[in-house]
């Protein structure tokens, strides 16, 4: 007998999320020996504990004289303002139009 390609893919479409609810949750793990427990414990690291998530350290302070050279690299390094991420040069803002350009006429022929 030869099915249509739709036929197959409906049907298929209805049987996968019936098989899929009777299928069975895993095995919940059985729990350890107190012997075991006391030997990974035991086995711990302390250092473990500096990258656990959410950590957190105290900042570091910083120090008059060092705040004092940052200060100074800072007013004497005024071209570093260009550098400075999130502002935009104008050849960037001239190759961000010409591709925008470029993608509305790709947009607008297809």
């Amino acid at each position: 007998m030869k099915r249509s390609m739709p036929a197959l893919f409906s049907t298929l479409c209805l049987a996968l999320p019936a098989a899929a609810a009777t299928s069975f949750p895993p095995a919940s793990p059985a729990p350890l020996d107190a012997k075991v427990v006391s030997a990974l414990r035991s086995q711990s690291d302390p250092q473990l504990e500096l990258l656990r998530a959410g950590h957190t350290e105290a900042p570091q302070v910083i120090d008059a004289d060092l705040a004092a050279e940052l200060r100074a690299a800072d007013a004497s390094a005024a071209d570093l303002l260009d550098l400075r991420a999130g502002e935009m040069s104008d050849e960037q803002i001239k190759w961000l139009v010409i591709g925008g350009v470029i993608v509305l006429a790709l947009v607008i022929i297809f």
